[in-house]
């Protein structure tokens, strides 16, 4: 499954294909201001995802910290 964040980015990068084609000014400036847009949600996505993972990351590692810890004192 895909990411948010990169969805956002093919959401982005279409726009941007979009704009190249557009014959219009104000459609392409449309276009444009879309992928700016959709980049700007990619990249909080892409922080979000982060500190998900980073929170994840620390929740997996607690019990075996607790383990440890439980070991030391047990010496």
């Amino acid at each position: 499954m895909a990411t948010t964040s990169n969805h956002y980015r093919a959401c982005a990068e279409k726009s941007l294909r979009d704009a190249e084609v557009s014959s219009l000014a104000n459609v392409r400036e449309r276009h444009l201001h879309s992928a700016k847009a959709w980049q700007a949600m990619a990249e909080r996505a892409a922080r979000v995802e982060q500190a998900r993972q980073q929170q994840q990351d620390m929740t997996s590692l607690a019990p075996v910290q607790k383990t440890q810890d439980d070991q030391g004192t047990n010496s």
